[in-house]
């Protein structure tokens, strides 16, 4: 029972029948608690941490997790008396994890509390994930006394500072009189509209000082009371819009479950027969098992989901914000879609996508908005047909070679069936955060706990401890970590066997930080640079070290039992799955492309990023031929100057529609230049351990697109040896390109007067002798320079500006070839238009 119990009796009765509020273990001794009959028993308010802990419990809040120190130890002397559940963490950060998958799992903001300087910023990590996933969590900072800021006292940081761009807000408490209504204010304020992270600073003095007001409930700024309803005209008007529509698609995010919109967008979505993609935030607000849903979209989304997306007439995106992850290309995002968007956080609206129907309101109320408005239903019966073909088409399987290691996928699955519909799974970031999303069955919300905009590794252990506290009693919480991500945070293992948490941990052991190293595979030509991590400890031995209990799975023929046995073990365990090292995370949209171009395998996502490449090629061609064609150079005379008139600019396409995923060891490769050629060159893919040779290909190619861009290209090869078209397609480009070159200087020359074309050659020769760097004396060169000078003006040439200021650079510079050469070079260079 809370201190404020007697003066609230509505939270009296809540305390003495919420069972799963008590805690399985206490922190520290608490004193002989106040009878809830009687309010003389009741611990008055004498200072400003009285009041700070008074305010939490006037907001219920249950638990906390932190790190003592210094600056904040008034606050928690205050909670010493508390019912409040106090989890004293190995590590601020996992102190901020914690808290927010306590809020995730709970569905109200987590607390986290340290001192000031160090631990303050061991703080920020979290406060920043918290801030990406829209998170509510209050962090409680001590700081040095009031008199001392900006002194660099001993563990003194600007933390309003340092956590301003991370926050909806934060606070500097300076009174201990409204210290606890600041503390009730942000609390307020992170569960207000769209959640997000609050800090309080709290100098030392202040919660030290004496003080006997009684905080006042908490209420965010009336400023930052956001809009619940839609605009009626515009809900009609989306309305109309999903009427007329012929395959449309719910995209549900995470906002529906932050706004507990679950229930309302499900029935929304069966009543009007939509299918339904999730993001990865967003992943439960939709059962993934019913007909509609085709999981979750993105870069490694489910290749359905994503063919969803590029296919659909109408996109009605639900508490999402459009992140880079979900759209890639966001050129090439729902190409086809009207983009319906709503969202609470008005400045989410068209921030990333355009949105043609902007609802901004709370989800649930929106959706009921629409469900009444709309009169019938759109017909999707061939959509829904089409959805579930490519549920055929791009299953989410992987092969089990028996001379191969164990895969991932399948360790996911059988813990997926070991255990209930509404068990709790957190992860880290990686590969394994990626096989947990994909291959776990999702029916129920707030059942799906991790880090997805920030990207945290570490975040799985503390994140389960925060989960097992929230959880009720027979919900089971696991944790599906990466061994990179899991020796982040190792130290909070120790917290889970002091609490004696009931929580399982199954660490996917590839030696590898697997996903950098899949990206350096695939982009960085197989240089594995800081991704191995051969020398990881033996996890189930370190567990038993901890204190927990450890297994070790290597076989296939392990994993059931061993799994059943960890999920049955009554406190932490940690399960050592040695997984094959090379296995990928597929499907896998590259980085920049379009969702509907998704690879299935290492061969496809080559091809894929190949051509995504030509393709940014291609756009920074266009756009260099349009500048060259609209901005001549300055020093062009102005009767030379092209007109823009007639001038098409270049236009060239790479077609990766011709890449046959049936023989992923052949890509075809088509390059249209200005329209007028059409070949292909077909190269034979490599395996993994011969990846080099092809990745060397794709740059020269690349490389020989931007040669030959001025013009149309012979290239036509069968050959099956990438070194053979290189070399061949390296002479054609070096014969086509002399002869450009060739007529291009006799065009300009013939055009010119015959005095410019007099002093055209004397500055071509002059050219020529520099770049052959003849060492000839100061003098001799300034000899050459002014019989040049003269003669240019005897003949009134309008050069003469330019080799007027290459004089005067050339009497200003010291003697020595390499300098005034390095001169005219650069004049050269900016000059080249008059060749």
């Amino acid at each position: 029972m809370s201190k404020q119990a007697s003066t609230n009796p509505d939270i009296e009765t809540e305390a003495d029948t919420d069972t799963d509020a008590q805690p399985q273990t206490q922190t520290h001794t608490h004193t002989q608690q106040p009878s809830p009959e009687t309010t003389s028993d009741v611990l008055p308010i004498e200072t400003g941490a009285d009041a700070v802990i008074r305010a939490l419990e006037n907001e219920g809040i249950e638990a906390a997790f932190g790190v003592q120190g210094g600056a904040i130890m008034p606050v928690y002397d205050a909670l010493y008396h508390s019912d409040i559940r106090h989890v004293t963490m190995a590590h601020e950060q996992g102190a901020a994890h914690a808290a927010d998958a306590f809020g995730v799992v709970k569905n109200e903001p987590g607390v986290c509390m340290a001192t000031s300087g160090p631990g303050a910023t061991n703080l920020v990590t979290g406060i920043a994930d918290a801030n990406m996933d829209s998170d509510g969590m209050l962090a409680l900072t001590g700081q040095v006394p009031s008199d001392m800021v900006g002194s660099d006292a001993f563990q003194e940081t600007d933390t309003i500072g340092v956590t301003a761009p991370l926050t909806k807000h934060n606070y500097f408490a300076d009174d201990p009189d409204t210290i606890g209504d600041t503390v009730g204010e942000a609390l307020a304020l992170a569960d207000e509209g769209r959640p997000g992270p609050t800090l309080v600073d709290l100098p030392k003095n202040i919660t030290s000082a004496d003080t006997e007001r009684e905080p006042t409930p908490g209420e965010p700024p009336a400023t930052t009371r956001p809009q619940y309803s839609a605009d009626e005209d515009a809900v009609l008007t989306t309305a109309n819009a999903i009427e007329e529509a012929s395959q449309p698609l719910l995209l549900f995010g995470g906002g529906v479950i932050k706004a507990g919109a679950t229930e309302e967008a499900r029935a929304f979505a069966r009543e009007h027969e939509i299918p339904v993609v999730t993001t990865m935030p967003g992943i439960g607000s939709f059962p993934e098992d019913d007909d509609l849903c085709l999981s979750w979209a993105g870069m490694h989304g489910t290749g359905y989901a994503n063919m969803a997306i590029t296919h659909t007439d109408l996109l009605i995106g639900v508490g999402t914000r459009f992140d880079d992850r979900l759209t890639s290309g966001v050129d090439t995002f729902a190409p086809e879609a009207e983009i319906v968007h709503i969202d609470i956080d008005p400045a989410e609206i068209s921030k990333n996508v355009h949105a043609d129907y902007p609802l901004i309101g709370d989800a649930e109320t929106v959706l009921e908005q629409l469900d009444t408005a709309i009169k019938t239903g759109p017909d999707t019966a061939e959509w829904r047909e089409q959805c579930l073909e490519w549920q055929e088409t791009y299953p989410m399987d992987y092969a089990m070679p028996e001379d191969e290691p164990l895969k991932p996928q399948f360790i996911v699955e059988v813990m997926d069936e070991a255990t209930a519909a509404d068990t709790i799974v957190t992860s880290g970031v990686g590969q394994h955060q990626m096989w947990a999303s994909q291959y776990w069955t999702y029916t129920e919300p707030r059942t799906w706990v991790s880090s997805h905009g920030l990207g945290t590794m570490g975040y799985g252990l503390p994140g389960a401890i925060g989960a097992r506290i929230a959880a009720d009693d027979d919900q089971d919480v696991v944790c599906i970590d990466g061994d990179g991500s899991f020796l982040m945070t190792i130290q909070e293992l120790s917290v889970a066997v002091r609490e004696n948490l009931d929580i399982t941990v199954a660490v996917l052991n590839n030696e590898y930080i697997g996903m950098v190293r899949q990206w350096q595979d695939a982009f960085f030509e197989g240089r594995r640079m800081a991704a191995e991590y051969n020398w990881c400890p033996e996890f189930d031995t370190l567990a038993e070290a901890f204190g927990a209990e450890g297994f070790r799975i290597d076989e296939y023929d392990e994993v059931a039992e061993t799994i059943e046995a960890a999920l049955a073990y009554d406190g932490p365990s940690v399960i050592d799955c040695h997984i094959d090292p090379a296995e990928n995370v597929y499907p896998m949209v590259p980085s920049g492309g379009a969702n509907g171009k998704f690879a299935l395998t290492e061969e496809q996502l080559w091809v894929l990023n190949l051509n995504l490449n030509l393709t940014l090629i291609q756009t920074q061609i266009r756009t260099q031929t349009l500048k060259r064609i609209q901005k001549p150079s300055p020093w062009t005379p102005r009767r030379h100057r092209q007109s823009n008139e007639g001038i098409q600019p270049l236009t060239q396409t790479v077609n990766s529609q011709s890449m046959d995923w049936k023989e992923p060891s052949r890509m075809i490769v088509h390059i249209h230049l200005d329209g007028e050629m059409s070949r292909e060159s077909v190269l034979t893919q490599r395996s993994h351990q011969n990846m080099t040779p092809d990745v060397r290909c794709y740059l020269r190619l690349l490389r020989m697109t931007l040669v030959c861009f001025h013009g149309s290209l012979d290239w036509s090869h069968d050959d099956s040896s990438i070194l053979r078209v290189w070399q061949s397609g390296k002479q054609r480009l070096r014969d086509t390109h002399e002869s450009r070159w060739s007529s291009k200087k006799q065009s300009q020359i013939s055009t010119r007067s015959k005095s410019n074309s007099i002093s055209s050659s004397l500055w071509l020769l002059l050219a020529n002798l520099l770049m052959m760097q003849f060492r000839l004396s100061l003098y001799y060169w300034k000899f050459v320079g002014m019989s040049l000078i003269r003669s240019m003006q005897s003949q009134k040439c309008t050069m003469v500006r330019p080799w007027m200021l290459i004089h005067r650079r050339l009497r200003s510079n010291s003697p020595g070839m390499n300098r005034k050469s390095t001169v005219l070079s650069t004049h050269l260079n900016s000059s080249e238009s008059l060749k």
